[in-house]
């Protein structure tokens, strides 16, 4: 596993320096990662690149890809009919917008298989949009709602379309595109 660390370290290292393309591969596939387990090796990340730039450009992806799922999630919850399962869906939902995916990931998406890689999909183009615009956070380990306080720098006005772009997409795709069979 350490081994395993190791390479999606370095390879989400080299792809923060590829600016759009980076973000947009960082953003579609670190719930994959999630998945797994092996994004507790983000937070060494973090603190390497808050102590060599002074600031954290990872935090802003990864909020993306967060969102993202949340957003797919919702778009399931609101489509469902039967009011027990929507009731459940919708507080597996909520998490996902303090930064905890987990819930509505395993609860809904992934089980679902469609809305996850839909809220992929929104988690690549929030994230594309984040490294072309050069966001950065301050600081490190709060994501979506509470991650606001890491952009008040005079960023967090493009931390809120970044965010909203992600939600968008993966509600919309999921939404339009995913037909829920109960």
């Amino acid at each position: 596993m350490h081994g395993l660390e190791q390479v999606v370290f370095g390879a989400v290292q080299q792809f923060l320096t590829i600016p759009v393309v980076g973000g947009l591969i960082i953003g579609g596939l670190q719930q994959v990662i999630v998945i797994f387990g092996v994004h507790h090796v983000f937070s060494a990340l973090e603190i390497y690149l808050l102590s060599t730039q002074g600031s954290d450009p990872f935090n802003a992806i990864i909020t993306c890809a967060t969102i993202a799922q949340g957003g797919a999630a919702l778009a399931v919850s609101l489509k469902t009919q039967d009011p027990r399962k929507r009731a459940l869906y919708i507080s597996s939902t909520v998490p996902a917008f303090l930064g905890i995916t987990e819930p509505a990931f395993f609860g809904i998406n992934l089980r679902l298989m469609k809305p996850f890689m839909f809220g992929c999909v929104g988690g690549a183009a929030g994230g594309a949009v984040s490294s072309f615009l050069g966001l950065a956070g301050t600081g490190m380990g709060i994501t979506v709602l509470p991650g606001m306080l890491l952009y008040m720098n005079g960023q967090i006005g493009q931390y809120i379309v970044v965010n909203l772009i992600a939600f968008a997409v993966g509600f919309a795709l999921t939404y339009v595109l995913f037909k829920h069979d109960e």
